[in-house]
């Protein structure tokens, strides 16, 4: 039976963390940042510096009575610009190459930059949300008050006659459901430039060395025009892009979403089950209209199994290979999803589909057990809150329970070892 550790503590955030310590210091951002806030007329108290970040620099609470405002400053920058990359636009997760940090907040997040610092604030006050958008503009990560407000309006108009826009994109694309922010650099041309699959000397040559680059992984930017990563496992191919204006596109995000819809609709999918899925790319063919990708996915269902752990329902484990086109607003697409054909015509059909290069990596076998792995961890993370990973764990003010099934074995005794923790704010 899977061991559990579970970490209880008050409210309704928790972080898994993984960060280097800086030492602190006073900077023209930090102390600029509390010099506009004292010009609009805001009290604040300065907290403790909290080196348990989920950046890599220390992060920097202000207090303006019962809000929190965290401050994370860089050296320079592009330091600056190499973490906010790493920020989904939703906020919610950062997703460094070969590990992803999920957050749960306890309200609306929100990101904002400049100069050297990343500023973030959770929650709902208008007098600060005022204040950040005023001096800091559109958050470059977490929610946005015009994209809610717009979203409340479509919801309001069930008919969407009002708000419908020519070739609304469906979702079987990577969509980037807001305007296009161009800036002395980044312009819309662009979009006919970059694409998923491209080389790295293809970047090179069309915006020269990069500006800054990610210590020991695989990332680089520049900071007028957006991040480039190739990830792991894509022999210099990007996976990934993401501008600055907030715009982003991933190949695995892409998959994903892709698979699940498809095999939602197509299996067994009992109420209340949750669906997961994980793959390995074998190829990828791509050009500046699209890309064909060719992969081992594995697509699984689950529901909870008592209170601490999961059950599989259904699934499916099979090579798929998906073309997705880029369509006139920049997104991609999807425009065939291809499934081998049963029993004897099984192999011919990978065999007439597939590159010739890739015929021996056709084996489910291969990649069962990692894929099981990963989906399981899905489950669990969403049903029961476990991380699955080793990490070390640091909690803000308003942490909830933390559970993760690994733990040092010396440290468990029976199923189950409960640590409960009574958590004090200074």
């Amino acid at each position: 039976m899977k061991r559990l550790i579970l970490l209880i503590l008050s409210g309704t955030m928790f972080l898994l963390i993984s960060c280097k310590q800086v030492d602190s210091k006073s900077s023209p951002d930090y102390a600029a940042f509390l010099t506009v806030l004292e010009k609009n007329g805001f009290q604040y108290t300065k907290g403790d510096t909290d080196a348990e970040s989920f950046l890599s620099v220390e992060r920097r609470p202000v207090w303006i009575g019962d809000e929190i405002i965290s401050i994370y400053e860089y050296a320079t920058n592009n330091e600056m610009e190499v973490d906010a990359a790493y920020i989904d636009r939703g906020g919610c997760s950062i997703s460094v190459p070969g590990k992803m940090v999920k957050i749960s907040w306890v309200s609306y997040p929100y990101f904002f930059k400049d100069g050297r610092i990343i500023i973030n604030y959770v929650g709902e006050n208008e007098e600060i949300l005022e204040f950040l958008y005023s001096n800091y503009g559109k958050p470059f990560a977490g929610y946005d008050i015009n994209e809610m407000a717009l979203e409340e309006l479509r919801e309001a108009d069930a008919s969407h006659d009002l708000l419908a826009e020519p070739d609304q994109l469906d979702d079987n694309t990577n969509g980037n459901h807001v305007p296009f922010v161009e800036n002395e650099y980044l312009s819309s041309s662009i979009l006919d430039k970059i694409y998923l699959g491209m080389t790295n000397e293809e970047v090179h040559e069309l915006f020269g060395d990069p500006d800054y680059m990610a210590s020991g992984l695989m990332w680089y930017g520049y900071k007028d025009i957006g991040t480039f990563d190739p990830s792991f496992g894509f022999n210099g191919l990007i996976e990934r892009i993401t501008l600055v204006n907030g715009w982003s596109w991933s190949i695995n995000d892409l998959i994903n979403t892709a698979v699940k819809q498809q095999s939602s609709g197509q299996y067994y999918t009992p109420d209340g089950a949750y669906p997961t899925q994980s793959h390995t790319i074998l190829s990828l063919d791509a050009n500046k209209d699209g890309f064909t990708v060719y992969i081992m996915s594995l697509w699984m269902t689950f529901l909870p199994d008592g209170e601490y752990n999961v059950r599989d329902v259904s699934g499916t484990h099979s090579p798929l290979a998906l073309t997705f086109a880029k369509n006139r607003n920049g997104d991609y697409e999807l425009m065939e999803y291809w499934q081998p054909n049963d029993g004897t015509n099984y192999m011919p059909s990978i065999r007439s589909k597939f590159p010739q290069s890739i015929w021996d990596k056709v084996d489910t076998q291969l990649y069962i057990d990692a894929h099981n792995k990963n989906c399981y961890d899905q489950a669990m993370y969403f049903f029961v809150g476990a991380l699955p990973n080793y990490a070390r764990f640091g909690f803000h003010k308003g942490g909830t329970a933390a559970i993760t099934n690994y733990a040092e074995s010396s440290t468990v005794n029976d199923d189950m070892f409960l640590i409960n923790i009574d958590f004090h704010a200074e």
